[in-house]
């Protein structure tokens, strides 16, 4: 079976003297160390992201802001500088590296090719039938890296037992029992929804929400009996 394709890495190399660029230099000025530990917080995600890019709006620096452990508005400062000194490049709504996108291009043509021979020795009905089996097994096992739209996320949460155990016993995530879960899942639900962002990858879908669990006031607990499902 060929391996997804990836369109993100597993790491970025880091200069030893980054510190000593003249821009690096200014953020470090004005922001003090904690400039400089978001810049290679950014970096990292960045490097996380598909294509090496991430979109640029109100919603993602809250998610941001709860991962890097920041206010969301000296978080935006700190991106708008980083724009200003054009270490960042804002396109079409979406931040990215230049230079961090340039050092992948070997590691992405690399990738080009591979996938070129893999297409080319596929059996097309193996992998029809592959497609079929992964499908009508969503509740044993799921693609962390294939897009999937937010129900079903949803519904494997709740239908995987070590998922739930982990956020409820993680003091940090502030998730009282399943119930609490289901509660603060459809209320992540809408916020995507009124995004337009009805599908996700498995492993950034969980980072986005835990991030927004722990920023995002909480409501009162209902008495309400927990359901099966959150797809209403």
């Amino acid at each position: 079976m060929a391996r997804p394709k990836k369109d993100n890495a597993d790491y970025f190399s880091h200069d030893a003297d980054m510190r000593n660029d003249n821009r690096i230099k200014a953020v470090r000025r004005k922001f003090k160390n904690e400039g400089y530990a978001i810049w290679n917080m950014l970096l990292e995600h960045l490097t996380d992201c598909d294509f090496f890019e991430y979109e640029y709006n109100d919603l993602n620096i809250e998610l941001l802001s709860g991962d890097f452990d920041i206010d969301p508005n000296s978080l935006k400062e700190m991106i708008d500088y980083f724009i200003l000194l054009k270490l960042l490049s804002l396109e079409d709504g979406y931040i990215k590296s230049l230079q961090l996108i340039k050092r992948f291009e070997s590691l992405l043509s690399k990738r080009k090719r591979d996938n070129k021979r893999v297409i080319a020795n596929e059996n097309p009905q193996s992998k029809v039938k592959e497609s079929k089996v992964k499908e009508s097994k969503i509740e044993e096992v799921i693609d962390k890296e294939t897009l999937y739209n937010i129900d079903k996320l949803q519904e494997y949460y709740l239908s995987n037992k070590e998922v739930v155990n982990s956020i409820i016993n993680e003091p940090i995530n502030k998730i009282k029992n399943k119930e609490h879960l289901i509660s603060r899942l459809k209320e992540f639900k809408v916020i995507l929804t009124n995004q337009g962002r009805l599908s996700e990858k498995y492993s950034e879908y969980t980072r986005y929400f835990l991030a927004w669990n722990r920023k995002a006031p909480l409501k009162q607990i209902t008495n309400k009996r927990p359901t099966d499902n959150i797809t209403s």
